[in-house]
């Protein structure tokens, strides 16, 4: 057991990722508590907590997706169960959930049937709490509880850690995000295009089985994947024929010089998707002519998501297409210059439903 809880604060001394941390903690948890599940809360700017959730990743299932029952919660400090438990700092331990009037969230028709409630305390403040279930009701030791204890406090300081890392890159995303709106105020045809592009992404994302921390890059990438036209001059972009040879160099550099501008911020993970998603399947894309599964996975889905908005977007040199003639033309050239896979994802997500409607994104996980 010893041998256990020190290869624990070995690993997380080690891990920076949220996720490689979760893993390492509920291995142990589930070696020397046999829990089922965990579940990690963070308390948010305004005390209201987002789930991020964690099942056993013995179950590939799971790691695709899996259950979502708690995706999407949001529980205010001081409510319920959990809530309470991280305003009071101490632990709570519910051995039947369906007998506990307390409950909110913890939905009992999906299999989590009791749970421990160990908040997260770092220098006497509660940044949230990591949640143990068992998939049966269930009769908790003493011992039990004082193990996960143990286990939570050795995980606390990387949760922080991993918590500051996130913090700060989501700060930078939103600051580099509100440089690449400045394209819209050059370009009245390009307002909302990166904001289209993340939510078409997003739904080709979730379509294809991607979660958490993959969403989070899709979404990000989307954002960010035009950043690099804040360097094209307004009268090329605004140009109503086609465009020289001259300015047809500067203007395909925009892949690169986005990766010039983010390269810099530590959001590293976004870098494949900026700097190729104009590349396309033959290799007759750009910045590199990279072929097939060459391309990396996150631009082909960007590449997709961009060019059906250019589509079904008025530009100065044409028309908007109809959504039906976007979907047409995407699965006319599927295979060639889009990834077959991603464009039937894509389209099975019925996309003339969704154009030119503000889609909500997923929050940053």
């Amino acid at each position: 057991m010893l041998e256990e809880l020190a290869a624990l604060s070995d690993s997380l001394n080690k891990a920076m990722e949220l996720n490689e941390i979760l893993n390492h903690t509920f291995q142990t948890a589930q070696r020397l508590v046999n829990v089922d599940q965990l579940v990690l809360f963070i308390v948010g700017h305004s005390e209201r907590l987002l789930a991020e959730p964690f099942e056993k990743i013995a179950r590939p299932e799971m790691a695709a997706g899996g259950s979502d029952w708690w995706e999407g919660i949001e529980v205010t400090v001081g409510e319920n169960i959990t809530g309470q438990a991280i305003a009071d700092k101490k632990v709570d331990v519910v051995n039947d959930l369906t007998a506990d009037s307390r409950r909110k969230y913890e939905r009992t028709d999906r299999e989590v049937k009791s749970m421990v409630c160990l908040p997260l305390v770092l220098e006497e403040q509660a940044m949230g709490s990591l949640n143990a279930y068992k998939n049966e009701a269930h009769e908790w030791t003493q011992n039990e509880v004082n193990l996960l204890k143990i286990i939570t406090s050795t995980a606390t300081s990387a949760f922080a850690r991993s918590d500051l890392k996130e913090r700060i890159r989501n700060k930078t995303t939103q600051m580099v995000y509100a440089f690449s709106k400045a394209i819209g105020a050059k370009t009245a045809w390009n307002k909302d295009h990166s904001d289209r592009v993340t939510a078409y992404a997003m739904l080709i994302g979730r379509q294809l089985g991607y979660s958490g921390t993959a969403l989070r890059i899709i979404r990000q990438t989307g954002m960010l994947h035009d950043v690099g036209k804040l360097y094209v001059g307004g009268y090329i972009l605004d140009k109503p024929g086609p465009l020289t040879p001259e300015e047809r160099e500067v203007m395909d550099k925009h892949p690169i010089i986005g990766v010039e501008i983010i390269s810099n911020l530590d959001i590293d993970q976004c870098i494949p998707g900026v700097k190729y998603h104009h590349e396309r399947m033959d290799g007759s894309g750009y910045p590199d002519g990279l072929k097939g599964d060459s391309i990396p996975i996150v631009a082909r889905i960007i590449a997709v998501a961009d060019s059906f908005d250019a589509m079904t977007s008025d530009r100065p040199y044409r028309k908007a297409k109809s959504a039906e003639e976007a979907c047409k033309e995407l699965a006319y050239y599927a295979g060639r210059l889009y990834d077959p896979e991603i464009v039937k994802a894509f389209l099975n997500t019925h996309p003339e439903k969704h154009v030119k409607i503000p889609l909500i994104m997923n929050r940053m996980d």
